[in-house]
């Protein structure tokens, strides 16, 4: 990892990007916000087809980009993420009510195999969001993009490093966070409208000749 500043949005920072965010991304936070509520849910109900049915759906519009060229593994998403529930049921129950901000190094070693065993099947970004989906206040939600400008590489323990960045953060912001704003997904939307699109901070439109 290179040395770098950790940045710190502001709370004017996460309000502009979520704005910016809800005018600009076509998917908008309609099926996210779908997504969180099924699994959690699915998690009250012990409804695992459930929870599995809200992840998939989630990652077929949200992971695109690492699924298209994949139909087998489409048409297998559904399945692959219930065996992944079944499988790593008491470790995913263990985060499920945890925030970011309460993130030790003792915990490392389960992020880094939970993250192992969903990125076998996920890949790298849609574990992190298939995790993120299950506890939202713990894992955080990244791309390839935002792992690159964070300065962390697209691993596991990447990933780990990456969770430490996204908790000071929240730690920072903690108690100025816009009303309505989940940190961890507050944050997200500022990382993608800055480093994902280039949309964040807006650029001024060129002057216009007479």
């Amino acid at each position: 990892m290179r040395n770098f500043a950790i940045e710190v949005p502001s709370p004017e920072d996460l309000l502009r990007a979520h704005q910016v965010f809800a005018a600009k991304e076509l998917r908008g936070t309609d099926e996210y916000y779908r997504a969180v509520t099924a699994v959690d849910q699915g998690f009250r109900d012990d409804n695992v087809p459930a929870i599995a049915k809200a992840i998939s759906t989630l990652l077929k519009s949200w992971n695109w980009a690492h699924l298209r060229f994949k139909p087998k593994k489409v048409l297998q998403l559904e399945s692959d993420v219930q065996e992944l529930i079944v499988a790593n049921r008491p470790a995913l129950n263990g985060l499920r009510d945890r925030s970011i901000i309460s993130a030790t190094a003792a915990d490392q070693a389960a992020v880094l195999h939970l993250f192992h065993e969903f990125e076998k099947q996920l890949g790298q970004v849609g574990a992190a969001k298939a995790l993120h989906l299950i506890a939202p206040s713990f894992p955080p939600l990244w791309d390839n993009q935002i792992a690159l400008c964070y300065g962390v590489g697209l691993s596991a323990k990447g990933y780990a490093v990456f969770m430490l960045i996204s908790k000071i953060q929240v730690e920072a912001l903690l108690t100025s966070l816009p009303d309505g704003l989940a940190p961890l997904k507050a944050i997200d939307e500022f990382n993608y409208a800055k480093y994902t699109k280039g949309w964040y901070p807006v650029q001024p439109r060129p002057a216009q000749r007479n």
